[in-house]
Order: structure tokens, then C-alpha cells, then sequence
């Protein structure tokens, strides 16, 4: 098989960070699928070493594939529809594959109907990133193409760098950010049962949060108690009402900048 990397150019390196090859598995064929509806990603090397992984790209083919989806796929209007009501046909079925192999029993099948349950997530999954991988591509192209539009419009490299970082900024909670608010909310809570109940419901939502390409983990409830523990109810206010505080002003000062240059909207 012929790779077309060339390491005499600009490569775009992920990594090298804490993984094994059986977590980012589904990508790869993934990237097949992904190819039959929107651009491809380019040739792309994956190289396992010691517990660590690092994923190489020819950078130009890569800012470029990401830029060409994000013009065919995501900024015209009933092409953004029609991906995005892909993404959620493709969630929704992998949503029911996972509630149907929950349903079952599953220490008490038998080997072979393990394996089908198996292969079953598997299919599934490996089809959601059909579009799953659509906003990631993608936004290797936005970055590019917002700085190209203001480099046409904004002179002064203090004023540019002032715009391209608010407008690039999110505008919505990671949800690392949605956990440890919503976290931090419980600690508010004078009843004993209260509490007790909202950690319960919020390690089945986030048990998972420490999960990487490494490993996979279920969190119990005490290692979020232990977190609860070290604020006060006054700390833990002061920090939800900051991290809410940065987001909206992130979202004026976007706003401000849109009003300041004329004609990117």
C-alpha cells in the first residue's frame, strides 16, 4: 500500500499521547464510510509505541480536505440540514443498539451470542461515523478560513489577533466544563437525601468522564464525593456564577467584534 506522506513537508502531528489500538479501532474504517458522503480525510499513519499514539498527516491535505467539507457540507444551508439529520439518524440508531444490548443479560449468554452482541455494537458504531467525523474534519478548515476574511478587513496585527481569538473562541460548556458545573450545583444542596440522590444520577451521566484512548474506567460515587467535598457551598457558587460570567461575555464581546467589522456577516 502506497502512502502518500511526504516527510520532506509540513506534517500535522496528534500526539504522541496515552493510547492502544483497540479504542480509536473504529475510526479506521470509519474513514471509509465518512468518504462515501463528504470529502476524505487524506492518507493518514497511526503509530503505536509503548502505550502511546501518535497520528501523522500531511498538514496541507488535511486544513484542506477540512476546509472543502466545510463549504460543501456545513455552511450551505440545506447541505448543514441534511448532515446534520444524518448525524442524528446515526444516533439514534446506535442509541437503540446500546439499549437493546443493555436489555440483556449479558453474563449469561452464551459465547456465540456474546460474539453477535459484539458484532452487533460494532457495525453500529462503525456506521455512526458516517457523519460523525464531519464536524471534526471540518473544523480543521474554519480556523483558515475566518483568519483569510479578517486578514482582508482588520490591518492593525493587534486588533486581528483581538477578533480571530473571540470569534474563534466556543461559545458553548465543554462538557468536561457542563459536568463540573452541574457538579458543583450539588453542593449547594442543604438536604442530606438531595445530595445523596444528585450524586447518584450524576456518576451514571459521568462515569465515564475520565475515559481516553488508553483506557476505560467507571467512576464510582465516591470519587466524585471527594470532589464535592473540598468546596463549600460559597466557593462552589463563586465558581459556577465566574465560569458563567467568562461564557457571556465571551458571546458580547463576539457580538462586538461582528458590529466593529463590516461585512463579515
Amino acid at each position: 500500500m502506497k502512502i502518500s506522506i511526504d516527510p520532506h513537508k509540513k506534517l500535522f502531528k496528534w500526539g504522541p499521547i496515552d493510547g492502544r489500538p483497540i479504542y480509536p479501532d473504529y475510526w479506521w474504517p470509519g474513514f471509509i464510510f465518512f468518504a462515501r458522503h463528504f470529502v476524505g480525510w487524506p492518507d493518514t499513519m497511526a503509530y503505536f509505541e509503548k502505550e502511546k499514539i501518535l497520528v501523522v498527516l500531511d498538514d496541507a491535505a488535511l486544513y484542506a480536505a477540512g476546509e472543502e467539507n466545510l463549504k460543501r457540507s456545513i455552511l450551505p444551508d440545506r447541505a448543514f440540514v441534511k448532515s446534520y439529520a444524518g448525524w442524528q439518524k446515526a444516533i439514534q440508531k446506535f442509541r437503540q443498539t446500546i439499549r437493546k444490548i443493555c436489555a440483556q443479560k449479558l453474563a449469561s449468554l452464551s459465547q456465540r451470542d456474546l460474539h453477535r452482541s459484539f458484532l452487533l455494537f460494532e457495525k453500529s458504531y462503525e456506521q455512526f461515523w458516517d457523519f460523525g467525523l464531519l464536524a471534526e474534519l471540518a473544523n480543521y478548515g474554519d480556523d483558515r478560513m475566518l483568519e483569510r476574511e479578517l486578514r482582508k478587513k482588520i490591518k492593525d496585527e493587534e486588533d486581528f489577533h483581538y477578533a480571530f481569538e473571540r470569534l474563534s473562541a466556543p461559545e458553548k460548556l465543554s462538557f468536561y466544563q457542563k459536568e463540573e458545573i452541574e457538579l458543583l450545583s450539588l453542593a449547594i444542596l442543604r438536604n442530606r437525601k438531595m445530595l445523596e440522590s444528585g450524586l447518584r444520577r450524576h456518576q451514571r451521566k459521568y462515569f465515564w468522564i475520565l475515559n481516553s484512548y488508553h483506557h476505560t474506567r467507571v467512576l464510582p460515587i465516591g470519587y466524585f464525593e471527594k470532589i464535592l467535598a473540598s468546596f463549600t457551598p460559597e466557593e462552589a457558587k463563586r465558581k459556577i456564577e465566574l465560569m458563567r460570567r467568562i461564557y457571556a461575555q465571551m458571546k458580547r464581546d463576539k457580538k462586538d467584534v461582528l458590529k466593529k467589522v463590516p461585512g463579515l456577516l
